[in-house]
């Protein structure tokens, strides 16, 4: 699901296409025609990483830019090479076809799915701010590589999977309070399931308590719950409202 593709205009599809293009390329620069400022370039990076978290040898965050009349030059770094990218991308599809996938393929139902995909994150993926590859914390290699990641990671973690079963999956960027009661910048999911949304943040239930048990306190909630202690562009999102029970936790990570 390219959720941020389906809500810019057709000429921003057109620039997203573009640079998706390169990065899918690996290519160092990429030169466009018109006028485009960096605040602009800047966000479609944005959108794009978080519509395809399979990018996660992509730099976003040191994006170089010049404008020259109606030229306009981007420079794109990249986290990993070429050989460190492919070898995260085959200990990735080896990972997950040894250990998720064989679940998946006997289990059809898109609510089922969901949980087995949220489960494996929960029970495999550990919060933490002070992972010793600082590179990998903001993506998926953290959390599928060394099971450890901060929020972003998490959020986009589940997205890639929910990718890899056609389950619509949004990454979305807010506040939230954190277990210590501070309110910080955070990412989570949106996901939909038998056509309804529902909110989840697979990063705060991953949270073990004494035993060693996962929670489900952020698993499918309405807008109204999530609000207790999220904060997002509610014009932004679509709108979550569909009330369903919340399953017991009885796994140990």
């Amino acid at each position: 699901m390219r959720y941020y593709y389906s809500i810019i205009s057709d000429n921003q599809r057109k620039l997203y296409t573009q640079i998706y293009t390169h990065l899918i390329k690996r290519k160092g620069e990429i030169r466009l025609q018109g006028q485009h400022n960096f605040s602009g370039i800047k966000t479609l990076f944005e959108y794009i990483m978080m519509d395809h978290p399979s990018l996660f040898y992509v730099n976003a965050n040191e994006i170089g830019y010049s404008a020259e009349g109606n030229k306009v030059k981007v420079l794109i770094k990249y986290l990993y090479d070429k050989q460190e990218t492919g070898s995260f991308q085959e200990k990735i599809n080896e990972k997950i076809a040894a250990s998720l996938l064989p679940s998946l393929k006997k289990e059809i139902r898109p609510s089922f799915q969901e949980r087995l995909v949220y489960d494996y994150i929960a029970q495999s993926t550990e919060y933490c701010h002070s992972f010793s590859d600082e590179k990998s914390n903001y993506n998926i290699i953290g959390s599928l590589i060394f099971g450890q990641s901060v929020c972003e990671g998490f959020a986009k973690t589940l997205k890639f999977l929910c990718d890899i079963i056609k389950l619509p999956c949004i990454v979305v960027f807010g506040s939230a309070i954190d277990p210590d009661g501070h309110n910080k910048p955070h990412a989570w999911n949106i996901i939909k399931v038998d056509e309804a949304f529902y909110q989840v943040d697979v990063t705060w239930d991953s949270i073990k308590d004494g035993i060693g048990r996962y929670s489900y306190k952020y698993f499918n909630l309405t807008d109204e719950e999530m609000r207790k202690d999220h904060t997002w562009d509610i014009t932004l999102y679509p709108k979550c409202h569909t009330i369903i029970p919340k399953p017991i936790s009885t796994m140990k990570g």
